[in-house]
């Protein structure tokens, strides 16, 4: 039941930020064996904890990372501006009221709810290799069917 939700929490991500159009294509699941290309966003879910015991309601762990080549472009372009510009987009699609996230979340996946959040919020700004890397961490609480 875990690995389901897990994986329902990601797809639920993946299709929120996808319809917004956020200025990249690649919008992945940290789960999928195929090569990640920055510009990226990666939806990432994980720590599935039941609660209470045997509902089938869970507190999972989310991060989304957006990923920004960090060097100039071989044609001298600096992708600053252009990730700054995703980066802003990703948080405006995930940085709303949070009856609205819920809503969006719980419509993108059959038998999938979410219920609410913890009020714990992280973003971080990070490297990886040749990226600058923006991650927006929190932590849901949800279900793998409806109601």
């Amino acid at each position: 039941m875990a690995d389901n939700i897990l994986e329902k929490t990601r797809q639920a991500f993946i299709g929120v930020i996808a319809i917004a159009n956020v200025g990249t294509s690649n919008i992945y699941n940290e789960r999928n064996s195929a090569q990640k290309v920055a510009p990226d966003v990666i939806c990432a879910a994980s720590n599935a904890q039941e609660d209470p015991l045997g509902t089938g309601n869970f507190w999972v762990d989310v991060e989304v990372s957006t990923r920004i080549l960090a060097a100039v472009n071989v044609g001298g372009t600096d992708p600053k501006p252009d990730g700054d510009t995703i980066c802003s987009n990703v948080l405006g699609v995930l940085e709303v009221d949070d009856a609205s996230l819920i809503a969006a979340l719980s419509a993108q996946v059959s038998d999938f709810v979410v219920m609410g959040f913890s009020s714990d919020k992280v973003i971080e700004e990070s490297v990886d290799g040749d990226c600058w890397v923006l991650t927006w961490k929190r932590r849901l609480y949800c279900a793998g069917s409806d109601f």
